[in-house]
């Protein structure tokens, strides 16, 4: 799919949310740089892990972090840096890019509590992101998103009255 200007510009719109299928299953051509930012900017702020924290990361957030490191790092030896809580993990692989870029010798690890997600699709319409121990992360049927907090107390509400 090509680009077309205008055509993703729901995305800019900071209340949007966007769909499990946008962020997933559609080429990154689609959109501009600036959309597909404030696509994954917005996916990753609505999704609420199991400790109750959200994914709150965006693209060219360290910029100026990143260049003020410079002046304070070696550039005669191997840096080893682990970074962690790195949630998407951007942020850490703009700074690799930018220390790459500028000559340093550097081995760096990103971690976070939750790295792995996995997407579950049934009858064509029903989507679900959770992560491992089947912990879910957001649902959807058909273009409706729901919060999790929503879904559990349907969930909750439903097995009370089925089962009382």
């Amino acid at each position: 799919m090509k680009h077309i200007p205008g055509k993703n510009e729901r995305f800019m719109d900071r209340k949007y949310k966007p769909s499990l299928s946008e962020v997933f299953f559609t080429s990154r051509e689609s959109f501009s740089r600036a959309e597909w930012l404030a696509l994954e900017k917005s996916f990753f702020s609505k999704l609420y892990l199991k400790n109750g924290v959200t994914k709150t990361t965006y693209a060219e957030r360290f910029t100026d972090l990143n260049a003020l490191s410079l002046n304070y790092l070696p550039k005669d030896e191997v840096l080893e840096i682990n970074d962690v809580a790195v949630s998407s993990g951007i942020s850490t692989l703009e700074w690799y890019e930018l220390l790459k870029e500028k000559g340093y010798k550097v081995n760096i690890v990103g971690g976070d509590i939750s790295v792995d997600a996995y997407f579950l699709k049934v009858f064509g319409v029903v989507s679900a992101l959770y992560e491992k121990g089947y912990f879910p992360l957001q649902f959807e049927v058909g273009s409706f998103r729901f919060p999790v907090m929503v879904v559990q107390g349907v969930l909750k509400s439903l097995i009370f009255h089925l089962f009382r």
